[in-house]
């Protein structure tokens, strides 16, 4: 019962220290979706349709 309260108590420790790590500001990362082309894929004479697909009909 003691090793079963010790076990609680580290992982609700574990749980609000890794928290404050996951709440960090990434404002600067903004910047990268100037890198990011929506038409990577498609053909420049329009007969590949830019849309989310399901790869080899996987559901």
């Amino acid at each position: 019962m003691k090793a079963f309260k010790l076990l609680v108590l580290t992982s609700c420790f574990l749980l609000v220290a890794g928290n404050g790590v996951a709440q960090r500001n990434y404002s600067k990362s903004e910047g990268l979706l100037q890198y990011v082309d929506p038409y990577i894929g498609s053909g420049y004479h329009g007969h590949v349709f830019v849309e989310t697909r399901v790869l080899y009909g996987m559901v």
